[in-house]
């Protein structure tokens, strides 16, 4: 979601509300932001995985 919400999406409507006309050439140079996007919420969600485990968040454990 976050891919197409943050990125996709926000680029070409941002391009569309600035009153260009609509191209698919847009949705391709939004590609490589998209997946910066992305993969920054990964790496932020990565740092904090095993503290995570550590305090029992995220288990999938009924205690």
């Amino acid at each position: 979601m976050v891919f197409w919400l943050m990125g996709v999406l926000m680029i070409s409507g941002s391009y569309l509300a600035a009153g260009a006309p609509f191209d698919l050439r847009i949705i391709w140079l939004s590609l490589p932001l998209s997946c910066l996007v992305a993969l920054l919420l990964l790496s932020n969600e990565l740092r904090d995985y095993e503290g995570d485990l550590a305090d029992g968040l995220g288990s999938s454990r009924c205690e």
